[in-house]
């Protein structure tokens, strides 16, 4: 009996060492061979996407999670359907009441940027994994600079007409993987801008409309090369701040109280 145990044990030993063995050479083959093993988990696919201001970004293709550092951003990611990505956002974007009303959950989100300051940190526990910002944060360094560090791809965005707008609209799409809303937004653009144009053609330029519009303080208002510029000549009225002189701060234009009362608009737009 104890002869067959220690003969048993033996084989068991054997056996054991022999597959020892075997790993180890699998070990020392990889090593040979120079290919690590991979455990990370699979990247997601990519894309280039050119962004507002001409910068070629690599994105993930179809992101999950979204951080909206400008509300324009937003906006359209809701538009499309893709509110749910959002997973940080503005403080415009949570003042929004009717926005909130549709997607609550925005309200209970991260603000990572304040007072053009973005919180890196409160970033990172969004874990998005796509930016959004205005196209202004990219000629700030040290803004741009935290954000490379951390390795999350930034799109620009910045409009300031009516064909750079539709771009903008359409980039979003291709990111989302919306490019069919994305092409029946802008040909619904283009046909109601043409629709309206076709009937104020025939309006005199002395029985237009005149408008005074002011963008969120009441003396700010608009320039030749503003968005709101363009959709006013696009709809036949005479906006009275275009090409007037303008106070100009901290990147906008001003009007005073003087000046629009010598304007006389028909309407103030507010």
């Amino acid at each position: 009996m104890t002869t067959s145990r220690a003969t048993q044990r033996l084989k068991q030993w054997r056996r054991i060492s022999l597959v020892l063995l075997l790993l180890f050479l699998a070990l020392a083959a990889a090593g040979c061979s120079g290919k690590a093993v991979d455990t990370s988990p699979a990247e997601k696919p990519t894309q280039i996407i050119t962004d507002s201001i001409g910068r070629q970004v690599e994105v993930p293709i179809n992101p999950e999670r979204i951080a909206c550092l400008c509300p324009e951003a937003g906006y359209a990611i809701a538009m499309y359907g893709k509110a749910g990505t959002i997973v940080a956002t503005s403080g415009g974007m949570q003042r929004d009441i009717l926005l909130v009303e549709m997607f609550p959950h925005l309200k209970g989100l991260p603000v990572p940027k304040s007072n053009e300051v973005i919180n890196i940190e409160e970033l990172l526990s969004s874990k998005a994994e796509l930016v959004f910002v205005k196209g202004d944060t990219t000629s700030n360094e040290a803004e741009m600079d935290k954000l490379k560090k951390v390795n999350i791809p930034v799109i620009a965005l910045q409009y300031g007409n009516m064909a750079e707008q539709q771009y903008a609209m359409q980039m979003i799409a291709k990111i989302l993987g919306t490019e069919a809303e994305g092409q029946r937004y802008t040909e619904f653009y283009q046909q109601t801008v043409a629709e309206v144009q076709k009937r104020v053609t025939a309006v005199p330029d002395k029985d237009r409309v005149t408008l005074y519009h002011s963008t969120a303080e009441a003396t700010r208002t608009d320039t030749a090369d503003s968005l709101a510029a363009d959709w006013t000549r696009a709809a036949g009225i005479t906006n009275v701040s275009v090409g007037q002189s303008l106070k100009f701060s901290d990147g906008n234009h001003y009007a005073s109280l003087e000046q629009i009362l010598l304007w006389n608009p028909d309407y103030i737009l507010v």
